[in-house]
């Protein structure tokens, strides 16, 4: 996951919405950056129902994505906003209303933002990347234009660990915010 992970941000011009099948490997949506016409956000748009439908058909367990506001980076926001409607599309009984299926739509989270302050991101869910940290930290020096967010990064990944193991007593050193766009469903509160 980490890898295509990876990708998303690899891409210059190419925004990216991740797709991680239940057990299975991820996939990439992928869509022009900021199209200069309406016809093109049209056939971004038509892209992203096909995409709905394969996701409804295989199955999606997640949905990863930008913040869904970056002054600094459009086509961030652009891809939140096409996995927000991708998942949403995918989920609704009137699109292709004659197919068989029953389908739950996953959750969507939002990764953190290197300027969360400017993108209106209020991160609900902490994630512990410890086992991980080491393979994540090689995948971001692959991106060698972010060169100088390397630092940054680890540094955002040790104070989310703090505040993960802080706020539950989770003992872990690294940690990941997400921001979740739709409830979950809990039969008790824990």
């Amino acid at each position: 996951m980490l890898a295509a992970h990876a990708r998303i941000f690899e891409r210059r011009r190419l925004g990216g919405i991740l797709f991680r099948l239940d057990h299975g490997p991820a996939f990439v949506a992928e869509f022009r950056q900021q199209p200069s016409e309406r016809e093109e956000i049209d056939a971004a748009v038509a892209r992203h129902r096909v995409h709905a439908l394969q996701h409804r058909a295989q199955k999606a367990c997640i949905a990863l994505t930008h913040a869904l506001e970056d002054p600094y980076n459009f086509d961030h926001a652009n891809a939140a906003h096409f996995a927000q409607e991708t998942r949403v599309v995918a989920q609704a009984m009137g699109h292709k209303p004659d197919a068989k299926y029953k389908y739950a739509a996953p959750p969507v989270f939002l990764f953190e933002p290197h300027q969360p302050e400017m993108c209106n991101y209020k991160p609900n869910l902490i994630l512990k990347i410890d086992e991980v940290w080491e393979q994540k930290y090689k995948a971001f020096q692959i991106l060698a234009a972010q060169k100088h967010l390397w630092g940054y990064y680890e540094r955002v990944a040790l104070n989310r660990g703090i505040q993960g193991s802080r706020n539950t007593g989770v003992p872990m050193t690294y940690g990941e915010a997400y921001q979740r766009l739709f409830p979950t469903v809990e039969e008790i509160l824990k």
